[in-house]
């Protein structure tokens, strides 16, 4: 059974987007922030034991304002039920993404989609709760989802970045999608992945998106897809951007979420290195996403 740590920080509104950034350097495996008396209240959660390379420094946090308020392990059964009480139904354009558990199917059926066009079908994914991320329930996912019912699928070769739970990868079928292939390096993700796939085989309609545990130099380095989506944090694939790009074809796009509003000058400078401008950026709380093209196709 896993062990997990939560960490409770109190801090002044000014420094709040500083810390998470440094919570996520550091490995926290989810955190949420709430308003609080006077600034922002922190909830990380990290693997118990840290990690050896572990070097959030307090102290130095504390002489900026940050007090650590209380400090818990627990175990993976209350890491779970702890968080499936807080997931709700959500609704993203024409999907209402949802666990599928027998408590969610009032809400669910009362669920109203965003759809732009009420003429679209509403489309209901069932996500289980399983990882604290994937649910559709993080902005970044919110965002990539956008993106997606914002651009041209049909016919399409989509391939997926550290697909997680495989939501944005089943996301893709449902939008017609020719074909789509999703990886993440963590080998557990493409199991959960395999198994929301089986869940969500009738909406699918029979389709399955290629899943693999690889790294991006185990696809064939040749210019195939029409479409990449990466929804990772930027200091986890920023290194691979370059194979993925060697991956597209002329014309292509990639949707890239899981980006801090914080770093858009040094992540679009990033871009631009690699030929790359956006289209357009869509913005919720702290994080946005881009949908980008070659500059010589803008």
């Amino acid at each position: 059974m896993n062990a997990y740590q939560e960490w409770r920080f109190q801090l002044p509104a000014a420094i709040e987007e500083t810390l998470t950034a440094e919570l996520w350097r550091c490995g926290t495996l989810g955190l949420e922030v709430r308003e609080a008396e006077g600034g922002k209240l922190i909830v990380a959660y990290f693997s118990d034991p840290l990690a050896d390379d572990f070097d959030f420094d307090l102290e130095a946090w504390r002489q900026r304002g940050v007090e650590r308020l209380a400090h818990s392990r627990f175990d993976d059964d209350d890491w779970m039920a702890t968080y499936r009480a807080h997931i709700a139904p959500l609704s993203v354009g024409r999907f209402v993404i949802h666990s599928g558990e027998p408590e969610d199917a009032a809400a669910v059926l009362d669920a109203p989609t965003s759809s732009a066009s009420q003429s679209e079908p509403t489309v209901h994914l069932r996500i289980p709760a399983r990882t604290a991320f994937g649910t559709g329930s993080h902005e970044s996912t919110r965002l990539a989802l956008a993106w997606l019912e914002d651009l041209p699928l049909a016919g399409r070769r989509v391939l997926d970045v550290g697909t997680g739970s495989g939501i944005l990868a089943l996301a893709a079928l449902v939008l017609e999608a020719r074909r789509v292939v999703a990886y993440d390096i963590d080998a557990q993700s493409v199991c959960v992945a395999r198994t929301n796939c089986a869940l969500n085989a009738e909406v699918l309609g029979g389709r399955r998106p290629a899943l693999l545990a690889a790294t991006p130099g185990a696809l064939r380095r040749r210019p195939w897809f029409d479409l990449a989506l990466v929804n990772v944090l930027p200091e986890r694939i920023v290194d691979h951007y370059p194979e993925i790009l060697a991956r597209l074809k002329p014309g292509a796009t990639v949707i890239s979420s899981g980006n801090l509003v914080q770093q858009r000058g040094e992540l679009l400078d990033r871009f631009a290195g690699w030929g790359w401008g956006p289209l357009g950026e869509k913005v919720e709380g702290e994080w946005l996403a881009w949908a980008l093209r070659r500059t010589t196709d803008l």
